[in-house]
């Protein structure tokens, strides 16, 4: 079985070609969604970040998301310090995953394709791209998040040349070049 990575930094439109993907019948693994979802249910990582936050990481409501994104955001070794407990957890997700896929090709969506090794385990990485400007508005829509937050995110993640240069293919997402003419070019089953 195939297996290739849609990486890229926030706002860069990650889920625009997972979605044309996952319309095209290939199944997308989102490593931020599942993430998301194991925070909230996994004892392995609730332990681990209590033991780093203290208990008042999960409250009545689950796990307070605005203080792990406080926290993660802040301090890198905190960021390390958390990923080296969530990754390993997603990681046996994904594998459980993939195993259960009726398909030659499986695809994961990841922002932190190499910060969290999983490029380790892909055979090719599809790299998209925008302009920081059109990122930036994006997430502003997206979320509400603050500029000054969104910039600190992106500092957080590997620059994009450094992602662009370890890429197998490269995705232009920047509101004027049609993204599935990209994709044909690269995987004309779609």
């Amino acid at each position: 079985m195939k297996t290739i990575a849609i990486t890229g930094g926030i706002g860069s439109g990650k889920t625009v070609v997972s979605n044309i993907l996952r319309a095209s019948g290939y199944p997308v693994y989102d490593c931020d969604e599942r993430a998301k979802i194991l925070t909230a249910i996994s004892p392995e990582i609730k332990k681990g970040l209590i033991s780093i936050f203290g208990e008042n990481i999960y409250g009545e409501e689950g796990l307070n998301k605005k203080l792990l994104a406080e926290r993660l955001f802040a301090d890198a070794q905190t960021r390390t310090s958390v990923n080296s407990i969530i990754h390993p957890v997603v990681f046996a997700d994904f594998d459980r995953w993939r195993s259960e896929q009726n398909s030659d090709t499986v695809f994961i969506e990841s922002a932190i394709l190499y910060e969290s090794r999983f490029d380790k385990f892909v055979d090719e990485v599809w790299c998209v791209t925008a302009p920081q400007e059109v990122r930036i508005a994006r997430v502003e829509k997206r979320n509400g998040m603050p500029r000054k937050q969104i910039e600190k995110r992106m500092a957080s993640q590997l620059s994009d040349e450094t992602v662009l240069s370890k890429a197998t293919h490269v995705i232009l997402n920047d509101d004027e070049t049609p993204v599935l003419p990209q994709l044909l070019n690269y995987f004309p089953n779609i």
